[in-house]
């Protein structure tokens, strides 16, 4: 049980089983990389993907992040503010 959610932990060799038994031909590893792909498009940042697909390297990570047009137009929107301006110089 996790103590934080109290929800039940598969072991690995437990998760690999029930995945050969009900998966298609699901592996972990796709479990892993579809849950860090769904992180990204959360907008969680890179630093966070990286703590819980524990990646060393924030090149393992880019591919997971991929902004999508909303994210850049906010990021844009928050430099362009008078605060956000005024803390640059």
């Amino acid at each position: 049980m996790c103590p934080d959610t109290g929800r039940a932990r598969l072991g690995y060799d437990r998760a690999r089983i029930l995945l050969g038994q009900y998966g298609d031909g699901l592996r972990l590893h796709q479990l892993r990389h579809s849950a860090a792909t769904h992180l990204g498009d959360a907008n969680t940042s890179a630093n966070v993907i990286m703590a819980k697909t524990g990646h060393r390297s924030l090149r393992s990570v880019q591919r997971y992040v991929k902004p999508g047009l909303a994210a850049v137009h906010q990021a844009t929107e928050a430099l362009s503010s008078p605060y956000a301006t005024s803390q640059w110089w």
